[in-house]
C-alpha cells in the first residue's frame, strides 16, 4: 500500500457525515487525494475511469486519487471557494471546541493568510488559544505584529 494510503482509507468512512459537502483531503506531501461521493458527483466523476483514480472490483471510482490526476483539478473547480467570513466562523467554532476540551495551543504549518486570520480573532479578543505558525519566508511579507 502506498504511503499514507492506510491514514486516507480510514478517512473514507467519514464521506457518510459529509453526504453533502465537497470533500477532497490531500496527503501532506500531496501525493494522494481523497473525495467523497459528493465530491466525485459534483464534478461529473462518479462513474469516470479517469488515469490515477483508483477503481474498486466493479470498476467504479473509490476516491482515492493519485497525484496528477485530471480528476483533482475537475474536483477542485466543482469547490465553490469558501467565504471569508464563513472562514472566520469555522474558525471561531474550532476554537470553541478547543476550549471545551482543554486545549489551550496549537500548529497551525498553513498560511500566511491563516495566520492573518488568527491575527483578526485576537484584535477582536476571540482568540482563546496560542497559535504556533511555521511560515515560508518567502509568504512572510505581510505579516506585522
Amino acid at each position: 500500500m502506498p504511503h499514507g494510503v492506510s491514514n486516507l482509507v480510514g478517512l473514507g468512512r467519514c464521506s457518510l457525515l459529509f453526504r453533502f459537502f465537497l470533500l477532497l483531503l490531500s496527503s501532506y506531501d500531496r501525493e494522494l487525494y481523497l473525495a467523497n461521493s459528493a465530491a466525485l458527483r459534483a464534478a461529473d466523476l462518479e462513474n469516470a475511469k479517469l488515469d490515477g483514480m483508483k477503481l474498486d472490483s466493479q470498476g467504479r471510482p473509490t476516491g482515492l486519487i493519485y497525484a496528477g490526476s485530471p480528476a483533482i483539478q475537475k474536483i477542485r473547480a466543482a469547490i465553490k471557494p469558501k467565504s471569508e467570513e464563513r472562514i472566520l466562523d469555522e474558525l471561531r467554532a474550532g476554537l470553541r471546541v478547543m476550549a471545551e476540551r482543554g486545549i489551550t495551543e496549537v500548529h497551525d504549518i498553513s498560511s500566511e493568510k491563516q495566520m492573518q486570520r488568527y491575527a483578526i480573532l485576537h484584535k477582536n479578543g476571540e482568540l482563546s488559544a496560542r497559535i504556533w505558525g511555521r511560515l515560508h519566508i518567502q509568504g512572510c511579507q505581510g505579516i506585522k505584529e
